[in-house]
């Protein structure tokens, strides 16, 4: 089933990698987000669940009724809303070919997790084009790059969850407190440039001194 919702901002964002294109919404669920891809200016959706909901249907939507597992179709440009931490093999296998993944998911502190250790493995290797954060979901579009970069907190709390899941509990210790250290790093950075922008549009509110 899918989940999660586009904000305005994530919809413009998603249009841009979409448009024209052959999409294949992997894990599609009810549809719902298949459908907002076609609005979004897709060529075509290929909608792939193992648990498909027939009721709406939309022209330029193809219903595919498999588990990644056995999907051997190429895949171009994906869509990932809120994958499943178990149950979801075969999943990277498909990403690993696509040119990008359009990812929407939320993962917090010490609760939800979208996608599982072997997803976010990958994720983690791929250049990231587009992001979009907002209260409910999150947005990354993952390009075909394959980089060496620090990953962001989104990232982070799916690295801490897996650690906690398989290592001792020494281990996810260790492990969680650097996490954790970074997290705080990374939020107090956006605190500063935060800081730094209202302070800049302050002085140009208040216009040059006499």
């Amino acid at each position: 089933m899918s989940w999660g919702s586009l904000s305005v901002a994530q919809a413009q964002v998603v249009r841009r990698h979409v448009r024209g294109r052959r999409v294949h919404d992997l894990g599609a669920g009810n549809l719902l987000l298949s459908h907002q891809l076609i609005e979004l200016g897709a060529r075509r959706v290929v909608a792939v669940d193992m648990h498909m909901d027939f009721r709406v249907q939309t022209p330029g939507v193809d219903f595919v009724c498999s588990s990644f597992r056995r999907f051997k179709d190429p895949v171009s440009v994906a869509f990932v809303s809120w994958p499943a931490q178990y149950g979801t093999r075969g999943l990277t296998q498909i990403l690993s070919g696509a040119t990008k993944v359009i990812y929407l998911g939320l993962n917090e502190n010490m609760g939800t997790v979208c996608g599982d250790k072997a997803f976010w493995e990958a994720m983690r290797k791929r250049e990231i084009l587009h992001s979009v954060e907002c209260l409910n979901n999150d947005l990354f579009v993952y390009g075909p790059r394959r980089v060496r970069r620090e990953p962001n907190a989104h990232e982070l709390r799916a690295e801490a969850r897996y650690n906690w899941i398989d290592g001792g509990e020494e281990r996810a210790l260790t492990h969680g407190g650097k996490v954790l250290r970074r997290l705080l790093e990374s939020a107090a950075r956006e605190e500063d440039a935060d800081y730094e922008i209202r302070r800049r549009r302050n002085e140009i509110s208040k216009g040059p001194r006499p």
